[in-house]
């Protein structure tokens, strides 16, 4: 077998190794502070596997199947606040307040990996990375 002395030096596209390099991730801390249409509360977030589920499953994906990822967790996230909407009876009521931690707490996770894939994206269009990425496969 050869050696490959290119390989390791190849951009990385699984959500994670961008992170790593496109962001920085210290200590499970991503800093967002100065990106385009940053609320205060996601300046800065938390992103550990022992923490976030979606981080879990998804931070060895590629940059393509993170986008559909996102759009699934963010169509969930749609589709359980609707259900606000029908809230005719008590038990109704009752069942909306069970869930309201669980919704607030998905409502930052969808709003974290959405604000994380932006930035991402805007990177890779402003660093041209695509033309990088194939430049470097024809090396």
């Amino acid at each position: 077998r050869k050696d490959d002395p290119v390989t390791p030096l190849l951009s990385q596209w699984t959500y994670q190794a961008m992170v790593h390099e496109l962001l920085g991730l210290n200590n499970n801390r991503v800093k967002l502070k100065g990106a385009p249409n940053i609320t205060q509360e996601l300046e800065e977030v938390v992103l550990s596997a022992s923490q976030d589920e979606f981080f879990k499953a998804n931070r060895h994906k590629n940059f393509g199947e993170l986008g559909e990822s996102i759009q699934k967790l963010l169509q969930e996230y749609q589709r359980q606040t609707q259900q606000k909407n029908n809230l005719n009876t008590i038990e109704d009521m009752q069942r909306f307040m069970e869930q309201f931690p669980e919704l607030r707490s998905q409502s930052h996770t969808v709003s974290k990996h959405v604000a994380i894939m932006g930035e991402l994206a805007r990177l890779v269009d402003a660093c041209n990375l695509m033309d990088v990425s194939q430049f470097e496969q024809e090396l």
